[in-house]
């Protein structure tokens, strides 16, 4: 479960997406040092980026599940019917990771990862939790 101590961070100015070689703790909360596209080492403070961690799960495709994920979730219905719902994962108040959209109750994700893909993040493509393409 090494995986479950990776992290990613949304740089929300840059609107990029980066994976941390460090976090850590300052003054006034967490910093985070990263290769930009150039490969130079940048280091970033509180308030400048968005962290986000790994859930140590993987969906359908073997895919690292992350906090702020979207994914698609295949489940029957009362009617024996297949739906596709889209998500995002979420931690959760009890510890672990959820599924949560505004139509169902949250869901741990550890019990569905067989029928789960990442589809995406809530960052990069956030118009995907409004019901947008892929």
């Amino acid at each position: 479960m090494a995986d479950r101590f990776l992290f990613r961070a949304w740089l929300p100015v840059m609107k990029q997406m980066v994976y941390p070689t460090a976090v850590r703790t300052v003054s006034k909360g967490l910093a985070i040092e990263y290769e930009n596209e150039k490969g130079e080492r940048c280091l970033d403070g509180p308030g400048w980026f968005k962290l986000m961690q790994c859930t140590g799960l993987k969906d359908k495709n073997g895919a690292l599940i992350y906090e702020g994920d979207v994914v698609k979730l295949w489940h029957e219905n009362e009617k024996s019917e297949t739906v596709i719902e889209k998500l995002e994962v979420r931690s959760s108040d009890c510890g672990g990771y959820e599924l949560v959209n505004e139509y169902c109750s949250p869901v741990c994700v550890s019990e569905w990862t067989s029928n789960i893909e990442v589809i995406g993040n809530k960052y990069e493509k956030a118009k995907l939790l409004d019901g947008g393409a892929e």
